[in-house]
C-alpha cells in the first residue's frame, strides 16, 4: 500500500521527517513538538528505538562518558547503576524517555528511507515499505559509519545533485549540519562535530537548538529555504583545517577519524567555542532567497 503525506499549508507548522529513532531522533521529535511543530514523521529501520544502544549488545558494552553527563538536560536519570552506564541501562533510559514524551507512538518502525529527492521546493521520500512522503524538512539522525553518514540512502538535492557527487572528493558540511545544494536538510552530528570532545547528547542538544532557530527563520519568512551558501561552507572548512595543526589528530597515528587525505573529521577547538558558535545562526551564511538558476556546486577539493 502506498500513501502520501503532503506538507502543511502553513509555515507555522511545517512537515518534518526525522530519519532514525536513536538518541538524536528522540530529542529532535520532543523539541519540534515543544516548538509547536506537530506534523512529524519518524522513520526507524529497526523494530524499536535506541540506535547505537539497540544495535550494540556485545559483552561489557558501556558508555565512555560518565553517566550523569549522558542524559538529556531536561530529563535526568537517578537510576544509573554504574558510573559509566552499561548499554542495557542506556537503552532502557531512552525507551523510558521516548515513552514518557509520546515519541514511541509516533515512530514508524521497520521502515527505512530509501530515496530522498528535493523537487519543486519540497522533499520527496520513498520508504522501504513503498510509502511516499512529501515534506518541508528532513532531519537525518541516523548515526553513521565514518564518512558515510546518511548513505547508502539515495539522496539528491537542488538541481538533481547527488550526495555521492557532492562528496566525491571530500566529506564536508557547514557547521556539521547543512549542505549547500540540499535546502531544508539537516545532517545531525555531521562531519567535524566535536565527537571526541564531549557528551554526544550535549552535542545533539546544541545542534537541535540551532536547527530550530533556522526553522523559525523559515517560519517567519526571513529565509525562503534553509540552505547554506557554498562560500560559507568553504570558509568554515578552511577555519576547521587551520585549527587542526596543533592537535593530536594530525600527529601521524592512524584512526577512523581520518579521511583518505589524512584530514580528521573532528572539531579542533574547545567545547565552549563550539557552543558559542552555534548560539545563533549567521543568516549571511545562508541564501536569503531560493537560487533562481542552477548554481554549480563544486565538490570539495582534495588536499594537494
Amino acid at each position: 500500500m502506498r500513501r502520501c503525506m503532503m506538507q502543511s499549508n502553513s509555515r507555522e507548522n511545517p512537515s518534518v521527517a526525522v530519519i532514525g529513532a536513536g538518541m538524536t531522533g528522540i530529542l529532535m521529535a520532543i523539541k519540534l513538538r515543544e516548538a509547536g511543530i506537530t506534523d512529524i514523521t519518524i522513520l526507524e529501520k529497526a523494530e524499536k528505538i535506541g540506535g547505537t544502544w539497540r544495535e550494540n549488545t556485545y559483552p561489557g558494552v558501556a558508555c565512555d562518558v560518565p553517566a550523569h553527563m549522558y542524559t538529556y538536560s531536561f530529563r535526568g536519570n537517578p537510576e544509573w547503576q554504574h558510573r559509566y552506564a552499561h548499554g542495557d541501562e542506556i537503552q532502557a533510559y531512552f525507551e523510558q524517555v521516548s515513552g514518557e514524551y509520546g515519541v514511541t507512538e509516533q515512530v514508524r518502525f521497520n521502515e527505512s528511507l530509501d530515496e530522498c529527492h528535493y523537487r519543486n521546493g519540497k522533499w520527496h521520500l520513498s520508504t522501504s515499505k513503498g510509502n511516499e512522503l512529501v515534506v518541508d524538512f528532513v532531519v537525518a539522525a541516523t548515526g553513521f559509519h565514518p564518512f558515510n553518514f546518511m548513505r547508502p540512502m539515495n539522496l539528491t538535492g537542488r538541481d538533481g545533485v547527488s550526495i555521492d557527487e557532492t562528496w566525491s572528493r571530500k566529506v564536508q558540511a557547514y557547521r556539521s549540519l547543512c549542505l549547500p545544494g540540499y535546502p531544508n536538510f539537516f545532517l545531525m552530528l555531521g562531519p567535524n562535530a566535536p565527537i571526541g570532545n564531549y557528551s554526544v547528547i550535549a552535542m545533539s542538544e546544541v545542534q537541535t537548538k540551532y536547527v530550530l532557530k533556522l526553522i523559525d527563520q523559515w517560519r517567519e519568512g526571513n529565509l525562503e529555504t534553509v540552505e547554506a551558501t557554498e562560500e560559507a561552507k568553504v570558509r568554515y572548512n578552511a577555519y576547521i583545517k587551520a585549527g587542526m595543526g596543533k592537535t593530536v589528530w594530525v600527529g601521524g597515528c592512524q584512526s577512523w577519524y581520518l579521511d583518505a587525505d589524512g584530514d580528521p573529521a573532528m572539531w579542533p577547538y574547545s567545547w565552549d567555542q563550539w557552543v558559542k558558535e552555534l548560539e545563533e545562526p549567521d543568516l549571511d551564511d545562508f541564501h536569503r532567497v531560493t537560487p533562481a538558476e542552477i548554481v554549480p556546486l563544486k565538490p570539495a577539493e582534495k588536499a594537494a
